[in-house]
């Protein structure tokens, strides 16, 4: 695999321990441990191994993007094919075949088709009401950054690494 940075020794090592996915954290953090490394040299090499990963990660989701495509287009053509099929055989009025690998037939079944998909148009009776509820976190950041007490929420600060 090509890199963006010449990865050497440890480094290198950490970088396949994080790129694996899979490993200890402990064994990662151990190998992080064993750098010995003046801190702003340390650093740097946490960066650049943190940069592969998320690249590597990058690379991942675009792969998963790619392969859904695909797997989509399999999903219609097979629907399609379906239809045409189902299509056939009602034109020749074949419902049902046995063959020494499958059993075809057409099979008829019951939907509910709703007009323009609105439930709104419907009488009452027929629809159900589901509720959800969403924290809003701007709100309630706002309210307790000036003081105000909220039951169930809390400021958490947390430290989030910053690289330019």
């Amino acid at each position: 695999m090509a890199t963006m940075y010449e990865l050497q020794g440890k480094y290198r090592e950490l970088f396949d321990l994080a790129e694996d996915g899979t490993i200890d954290p402990a064994l990662l953090h151990d190998t992080m441990d064993s750098i010995t490394d003046a801190i702003e040299d340390k650093a740097v090499g946490y960066v650049q191994v943190i940069k592969e990963v998320e690249a590597d990660a990058a690379k991942v989701d675009a792969e998963i993007k790619r392969l859904t495509e695909r797997r989509n287009g399999y999903i219609r053509n097979a629907k399609t094919l379906k239809q045409v099929l189902i299509g056939a055989m009602n034109d020749t009025n074949a419902k049902k075949f046995k063959t020494p690998l499958y059993t075809i037939w057409i099979q008829q079944s019951t939907s509910v088709a709703i007009d323009a998909d609105d439930p709104k148009k419907l009488p009452v009776d027929y629809v159900q009401t589901v509720t959800t509820y969403k924290a809003d976190k701007k709100a309630l950041a706002a309210d307790l950054k000036a003081g105000k007490e909220v039951k169930g929420a809390k400021l958490v600060y947390n430290d989030s690494l910053r690289v330019r």
